[in-house]
């Protein structure tokens, strides 16, 4: 007859739900703080590439500007997703940003021409802004006044 021996299946049970609570004691905070970590990573690249495109836009506005009347240039700029409204208001370019957190921030770039007011929400993507600076009577000086993707700049925003 043979006889089975039992009474070791249990502490084996016991033992292995110890290691894996261990495992898991170790491998969640280092997954929170990798998360966390890299979502501040992605913020600082999109940061980077917002500003950048700050500096093109406001560069291209301060040679239009430089270069006297009724002269104009047309830029391609890339919209990444996070950009959810570009203003031109009076001597600022306001760039608001949605981070991963949720929070709207604002990059702002102070250029040396007066501009025609104008806001709009742009959609993802390649774009095509016209510039030109010109004589308003009303103002009774120059501004600098936009063309989105062919199409005058209106004030969208509100």
């Amino acid at each position: 007859m043979i006889t089975k021996k039992r009474g070791m299946g249990g502490q084996v049970a016991t033992e292995y739900l110890v290691i894996v609570g261990i495992a898991l004691a170790f491998v969640i905070p280092i997954t929170y703080v990798y998360f966390k970590s890299s979502g501040e990573g992605t913020d600082s690249v999109l940061l980077n590439k917002v500003d950048s495109l700050a500096d093109d836009l406001s560069m291209a506005v301060n040679t239009v500007y430089s270069y006297g009347e009724d002269s104009e240039t047309v830029i391609l700029v890339k919209i990444p997703n996070a950009v959810k409204e570009i203003k031109f208001y009076g001597r600022e370019v306001v760039f608001k940003v949605k981070m991963s957190n949720d929070n709207m921030i604002e990059i702002v770039k102070v250029v040396a021409a007066n501009m025609v007011d104008c806001c709009f929400k742009p959609t993802p993507g390649t774009h095509k802004i016209g510039i030109k600076k010109i004589y308003n009577e009303v103002f009774g000086g120059e501004l600098i006044n936009f063309e989105i993707d062919n199409a005058a700049c209106a004030n969208v925003c509100e």
